[in-house]
């Protein structure tokens, strides 16, 4: 693409706003559809669409200081990929919430794979994350136990944000070793 808004820095190109768009989408799109795919397969599209329509939004708006759009675009996605699997302050474990199984969508991708299988990656998975993150398997302890999370990130001496993104990373880090396990 021949542009002369392509020697420009994301810096620049984010305070232009719109008339910079087709650049910034052609220099970074590949890049994060590759990011979705590995940490979102099934969502992966719409996540990359939906970060494009977040940023098309800012800078329509004026944009912000962008100083690392990159590392802003690569947030937008990660947010947009585990916001379903995000819970508010009320969250419970649900009664069908299943530890072989802890993101249905999931088993619906790996439904090639027997039960049995599925379950021993997720407990060789669990294993590398306790031995690697213990703080991180202790809440997913504390979640899967129905633990209120005030409560455990109490227990803990952790902030209650600090609790949720603890949860966050190691169920992706599982469901990615997981996968990979498995494929």
């Amino acid at each position: 693409m021949d542009s002369p808004l392509m020697n420009r820095s994301d810096a620049e190109l984010a305070r232009l706003g719109m008339a910079a768009f087709d650049t910034l989408y052609h220099r970074h799109n590949e890049d994060l559809l590759s990011f979705a795919l590995a940490r979102f397969r099934g969502e992966a599209n719409d996540i990359v669409q939906t970060t494009w329509l977040k940023i098309v939004e800012q800078l329509q708006h004026g944009g912000r200081e962008m100083t690392n759009f990159r590392g802003y675009l690569f947030t937008i996605a990660r947010n947009r990929g585990i916001d379903p699997h995000r819970g508010g302050g009320s969250q419970t474990v649900p009664l069908s919430f299943d530890i072989a199984n802890p993101n249905p969508s999931y088993e619906q991708k790996m439904d090639t794979e027997s039960p049995s299988e599925r379950s021993a990656a997720l407990t060789h998975c669990y294993e590398i994350l306790k031995s690697e993150r213990p703080d991180h398997a202790a809440v997913v302890e504390a979640w899967l136990s129905g633990e209120r999370p005030e409560a455990a990130a109490k227990r803990l001496a952790i902030t209650r944000p600090n609790f949720d993104k603890r949860k966050e990373r190691a169920l992706t880090a599982i469901q990615i070793c997981v996968e990979k396990r498995l494929t």
